[in-house]
């Protein structure tokens, strides 16, 4: 008999925004969480970092083609937290940056100095 285990990565970012993965880090995924407790994946899996305040989560995505990370590819995001969006409101995905457009949506919206706080894995 095989033990259930739980996910590999449950990690709660900011308010019902979190990370997920099931049974790789390379599968990590932001999530938002609904009131009746369902995710809806804000950020597809490939999530290899995040950093937030309390207005903005940024991320760092190498994104998954054919079950592979295709570590060619880097793909930044800025995500609005919502703080009180309605009850069980659709979110959409965030769209993907380039790293010279993500720096200057960074500079428009004065946080700069943003960083990616939590490494859920590296490309080496």
């Amino acid at each position: 008999m095989q033990a259930c285990r739980g996910p590999i990565i449950d990690d709660r970012i900011s308010g019902k925004y979190r990370m997920l993965a099931i049974d790789n880090y390379e599968q990590a995924a932001l999530e938002y969480e609904a009131d009746n407790g369902a995710g809806t994946e804000i950020i597809a899996e490939g999530v290899c970092a995040v950093g937030y305040n309390d207005k903005y989560i940024i991320a760092k995505q190498h994104p998954v083609v054919q079950n592979k990370v295709d570590r060619s590819v880097t793909n930044y995001f800025i995500v609005t937290i919502q703080l009180s969006p309605g009850k069980d409101e659709p979110f959409l995905p965030a769209a993907p940056l380039s790293l010279k457009d993500f720096e200057t949506q960074k500079h428009r919206l004065g946080i700069d100095d943003l960083a990616f706080t939590k490494v859920y894995y590296t490309i080496d």
